[in-house]
């Protein structure tokens, strides 16, 4: 019958696939460089979106990759090591961007999907695969796919695009559009810093959970990890040390950054290149910047021993330490006047609305002269 050809043909994609896994996993780095050449990325990515559609056609819950043929690219990803940026950016240079690109649909209604093709544009995001996938021959082709991950379903994803950008803007890879993306990051970094803060009182939701679980799978790997950490501190080290004016865009790639940083609770032997000048950005970066970089502060004060200072070691420490707290203690200020102020507008505002409606009844209820 159809049913029993179908799930025939399914078992021996199935196979064939794990066969594939397993070469790839086990073979050479002649093997791969054969995978590679005879179009292995684009046949699994092309038999992924395949199934997702065949699956959306039953129903549109639980579409998700297929995981037998992400194990394909997850071995190569292991297999290459420190070469994958490279041998990605490879495949995006030949057509790559246009073969992600048939995922729209099912990344732009299926969480799976979205999470999926984001982490791994992230997995490979060194500057050399952020020039091949940024190239002009499509570079609007990129930007949809982009910008598409930007509206899509996941929150995770959108963290992921926030942070591909960043590091973009970061590398100086958008002419001309630097303007134009640092908005899109702002965008998000306030949407994010409003729907999923990183204090929370009691009981973390499970929404907020799963997408600090997903932050911190992006900055896993010390390389990853790095790639935050140089978009957090662009604006003053692309600038000899000095912090640049309040509209430039790498202040919106840092600002994101920062609050990923928060988000993945990063331990302070991590945030160590960027915490000497952390009390200068929280007193002198644009606000959104201070806010984020005060809360880190107070993280990181949380995290410093009650008896420090015990031991004349500890004084380069404890000085820090002081410079650290006066520098929280003035923007955890700033953020309870900017809080108290916006308070008191919506009251005025309520008021005023309340007002106008209470005299339009009275007018109502008024006899026509």
């Amino acid at each position: 019958s159809d049913l029993a050809d179908a799930a025939a043909i399914s078992e021996a994609e199935a196979s064939i696939v794990e066969m594939l896994r397993f070469a790839v996993a086990n073979g050479s780095e002649q093997l791969r460089k054969f995978f590679l050449q005879e179009k292995g990325f684009p046949i699994v990515l092309a038999y992924i979106f395949r199934k997702g559609r065949a699956a959306a056609a039953v129903g549109p819950q639980g579409v998700v990759p297929d995981q037998r043929a992400r194990n394909v690219l997850n071995a190569m990803v292991k297999a290459e090591g420190d070469n994958f940026s490279a041998v990605f950016a490879d495949f995006l240079e030949a057509g790559g961007v246009g073969v992600l690109s048939e995922g729209l649909d099912l990344l732009q209604q299926h969480q799976g999907f979205a999470d999926f093709i984001s982490k791994l544009l992230w997995i490979a995001w060194e500057p050399e695969t952020q020039r091949a996938f940024l190239a002009e021959a499509h570079g609007r082709e990129a930007l949809g796919l982009l910008s598409a991950i930007f509206q899509c379903p996941s929150k995770g994803a959108r963290v992921c695009a926030g942070l591909l950008l960043a590091c973009a803007i970061t590398n100086q890879l958008l002419a001309g559009r630097e303007a134009q993306a640092a908005a899109g990051v702002d965008q998000l970094t306030n949407e994010m810093v409003a729907a999923s803060p990183c204090w929370v009182d009691g009981k973390e939701s499970a929404e907020d959970a799963e997408l600090g679980n997903f932050v911190q799978g992006l900055g896993q790997s010390e390389e990853r990890f790095a790639r935050i950490i140089s978009c957090a501190q662009a604006p003053w080290v692309l600038h000899g040390g000095n912090l640049p004016s309040e509209d430039d865009p790498l202040w919106s790639g840092a600002s994101f950054a920062l609050w990923c940083l928060l988000k993945m609770k990063a331990k302070p032997s991590r945030l160590a290149p960027i915490r000497p000048s952390l009390p200068a950005v929280a007193q002198s970066a644009p606000f959104r910047a201070r806010w984020l970089a005060g809360e880190i502060l107070l993280m990181l004060q949380l995290q410093v021993p009650p008896d420090l200072g015990s031991a004349a070691d500890d004084q380069p420490i404890v000085e820090m330490t002081f410079q650290e707290r006066a520098a929280l203690e003035r923007a955890l200020l700033e953020q309870l006047q900017h809080g108290r102020q916006s308070l008191e507008n919506e009251l005025t505002q309520s008021s005023e609305v309340i007002h106008t409606q209470r005299s339009l009844a009275e007018e109502r209820q008024q006899p026509d002269r």
